[in-house]
């Protein structure tokens, strides 16, 4: 609708990347969301199915994050990092998670090598993490974190990761 009614084509041109990204994230959230049902609703196969298709919606994001969405302008093309993107991902891995128990291994007890905040700071116990490929972060805060002498925050993983860099 916005591509064919705009009538600033240039306009369009420079926001693709954000529309094309905001596609996704609809698709990849209603995937989500009928992955969840299909795992309440107990039909097991109809949760892999969906399972998968939100693993490659979520691929496609990545590629879309490293090909299209190289710019620093608009500040925009982040769609849903704040709130939506952190909580399908978290619905795709406990999915998985639920995928993988069995009734000795609860899902609690699955491991996905998925990156844990290690932290002090109230501010930032329950804020979300991303984690794409190799590299992982907090989602963008709005507000300042005040590191006070004493505290201090992490990220952990299972499995021993190298850092290659660290950006504040």
């Amino acid at each position: 609708m916005i591509y064919s009614q705009s009538p600033n084509k240039r306009l369009i041109e420079q926001i693709n990347p954000w529309l094309i990204q905001f596609e996704f994230l609809g698709k990849t959230g209603t995937s989500a969301l009928h992955m969840a049902y299909a795992w309440y609703e107990k039909d097991r196969a109809y949760t892999w199915q969906r399972y998968l298709e939100t693993s490659a919606l979520l691929d496609s994001m990545r590629l879309i994050n490293h090909t299209l969405n190289q710019k620093a302008q608009p500040k925009g093309v982040k769609v849903g990092s704040r709130v939506v993107y952190p909580f399908i991902l978290e619905l795709f891995h406990q999915t998985g998670r639920n995928l993988l128990s069995t009734s000795e291994k609860p899902a609690s007890e699955i491991n996905i090598n998925e990156p844990v905040v290690c932290t002090n700071i109230d501010q930032l116990k329950e804020q979300p993490l991303i984690f794409e490929d190799n590299t992982a972060g907090f989602v963008p805060l709005l507000e300042v974190v005040k590191v006070q002498p004493g505290q201090y925050f992490g990220i952990g993983w299972e499995k021993e990761k190298e850092a290659e860099s660290f950006i504040f």
